[in-house]
């Protein structure tokens, strides 16, 4: 109770190739009250849903997964994603984002971001002269203030995509599509509010990554509220299906203090650590295995 099977997200293929990635206990043997424990936060002993690699698209995604009503209870449930880390630190990473992007595409005009979160990426859009407005879409209604803060008054919060019924130059998703149930449709709706020469932005962890190789089955975003992860062939997969070209995928760099760095790392393997302030104040940019891909819409969405 509280799981449904899926077929693959991009092609709607059932059939999967290759061994599982797989944790022990696997988070599908496991009743969905226990797995409440497990929803978020950095342990050694990790549980998530299986992963398998699709034959058709070559997606890596779990078959089996939450229900969209057990999901929507666990989302109900979180605080924001800041994961305790210092507010500067992490702007330091948007702002890296954000230039990436003006490498890329005309940042102008009407702009959205899709699980804005607190607003941090979404605040240096708006700060910008020649945007003219930044509307938010935010599930989690513990973090409208901060966010209404962030985009200011010219901006609308949505707490739904299909509440969305503008058009906008641009919008921006930083790990969104990792977190959904239905990537493609969600990119197909985006498609019809997007002007024609729009351009997307999107940021995801990426299963190709050396770190991901390095750590096994302990790399953090096999975790439980990831339903799929991509790598760059299956994200330019994904997006040409739903109606997007790609312009540029490039390997992002998160700023992160070395306090937060070496309590996370220690975690992951099963030790102690004590918070130092010290060590707060020291921030290095560095490759955690993320991609950014910018995309430009097409004039259609395939079948």
């Amino acid at each position: 109770e509280g799981f449904s099977q899926r077929t693959c997200p991009t092609c709607g293929s059932s059939r999967v190739q290759g061994r599982a990635v797989r944790s022990e206990p696997q988070a599908e043997s496991v009743a969905v009250t226990e797995l409440r424990d497990y929803w978020r936060g950095f342990r050694s002993r990790n549980i998530f849903f299986s992963f398998r690699r699709c034959d058709g698209c070559g997606l890596l995604y779990s078959p089996q997964y939450f229900t969209p009503s057990t999901l929507q209870t666990l989302y109900v449930a979180m605080g924001d994603n800041t994961a305790g880390e210092r507010r500067e630190t992490l702007e330091k990473t948007h702002a890296a984002y954000l230039c990436m992007l003006q490498r890329f595409a005309p940042v102008q005009g009407r702009w959205l971001e899709v699980g804005a979160d607190i607003g941090l990426f979404a605040g240096g859009l708006a700060s910008l002269p020649e945007v003219e407005s930044v509307d938010a879409v935010e599930p989690n209604l513990a973090v409208h203030d901060e966010l209404r803060d962030a985009i200011g008054g010219a901006g609308t919060i949505f707490s739904s995509v299909e509440d969305v019924e503008r058009r906008y130059s641009g919008i921006v998703g930083i790990h969104v599509l990792d977190h959904l149930l239905d990537p493609r449709g969600y990119l197909s709706f985006l498609n019809t509010i997007l002007d024609d020469d729009g351009t997307m932005m999107f940021v995801v962890h990426s299963e190709a990554s050396m770190l991901r190789y390095l750590m096994g089955r302990r790399w953090p975003p096999f975790c439980l509220q990831h339903p799929q992860l991509f790598c760059p062939d299956s994200l330019v997969e994904l997006l040409d299906r739903a109606g997007f070209e790609v312009v540029s995928i490039r390997r992002t760099r998160n700023h992160f203090s070395f306090d937060q760095l070496l309590g996370v790392a220690l975690k992951v393997f099963g030790l102690r650590y004590s918070s130092h302030a010290l060590l707060r104040r020291i921030v290095a940019p560095l490759p955690l295995g993320n991609i950014a891909v910018i995309a430009r819409k097409t004039s259609e969405v395939q079948q």
